[in-house]
C-alpha cells in the first residue's frame, strides 16, 4: 500500500505472514533518500488504521525536515480508511446513473444494500406494496444515514 504525503515524499507499505504471526514492511522515500523499517506482529494490532505504527516508525528513523515532519504527522494523523460502507454507498449511488426508470434506481440500490450490509439489513412487510416515490425516499434515507455514521 502507497502512502503519498507530498510530490516527492511517500511510503510503500506491505503485510507478510511469518511463522508466529505476521509482520508489516516499509519504506520511506524522501528527497532520493529511501528509510526502510519493519515491525514483527504476533497477534492482531489496534491502530486506527493499517501501517500506522509503521509509518510512524519510518517517520523517526528518517532525517526528515521539520516542514516534511510536520505533512507526514498531520496526513498519519488526519487518514483514515475506506469503509466498507463508504463502498455501499457509492456503488447504491451509481444506480442513480445507470438505471432509467424510479424502479430500476431503487432495485439497484436495494440489491447493494442488501450486498454490503447482508443480515444487518431488513426491509418491512409491506416494502412491496410501497410506491416508488416512497421506496426511494426510504432507501436515499438510509444511504445518507450510512454517510453520516462513516
Amino acid at each position: 500500500m502507497n502512502f503519498k504525503f507530498s510530490e516527492g515524499f511517500w511510503a510503500d507499505c506491505n503485510h507478510k505472514a511469518t511463522r508466529s504471526g505476521f509482520k508489516h514492511e516499509g519504506t520511506l522515500y524522501c528527497n532520493g533518500e529511501a528509510v526502510q523499517a519493519k515491525i514483527c506482529y504476533s497477534n492482531r494490532t489496534w491502530e486506527r488504521f493499517q501501517f500506522e505504527s509503521l509509518l510512524r516508525k519510518l517517520m523517526k528513523k528518517a532525517r526528515l525536515s521539520i516542514e516534511d515532519r510536520k505533512v507526514a504527522t498531520e496526513f498519519i494523523d488526519s487518514y483514515r480508511e475506506p469503509s466498507s460502507f463508504d463502498t455501499i454507498v457509492a456503488s447504491a449511488r451509481i444506480g442513480e446513473l445507470m438505471c432509467s426508470s424510479q424502479a430500476e434506481k431503487n432495485s439497484w440500490k436495494r440489491r447493494m444494500m442488501q450486498a454490503g450490509l447482508g443480515d444487518r439489513l431488513s426491509f418491512p412487510a409491506n416494502w412491496d406494496a410501497l410506491s416508488e416515490d416512497e421506496k426511494s425516499t426510504r432507501l436515499d434515507a438510509a444511504l445518507n444515514s450510512l454517510k453520516q455514521s462513516i
